[in-house]
């Protein structure tokens, strides 16, 4: 497929017909809506679990140091220094 921004081109498009869409039954929309809570829940799971085993592994962050890591670390890539 071309790709009209690649191509700094702005593509002339004329709508002929255009349809209101139409409202999901229930039993159209069952499979979306339970996929939809399924991933929130799952989400919602991970984010407790990673939170639990933070407070049970009582790590303590240094942020600074982090910082400072990352720092250095885009200062060697961008001189090509190797990993």
């Amino acid at each position: 497929m071309i790709s009209f921004k690649k191509l700094r081109m702005h593509p002339i498009v004329k709508v002929r017909e255009r349809k209101e869409p139409r409202p999901l039954s229930l039993e159209e929309a069952r499979e979306q809506i339970k996929a939809e809570l399924s991933a929130k829940k799952h989400e919602e799971l991970t984010r407790n679990m990673g939170q639990t085993l933070l407070e049970k592994a009582n790590l303590v962050i240094y942020d600074e140091v982090i910082d400072s890591m990352l720092k250095d670390h885009k200062k060697r890539r961008s001189a090509g220094v190797p990993e």
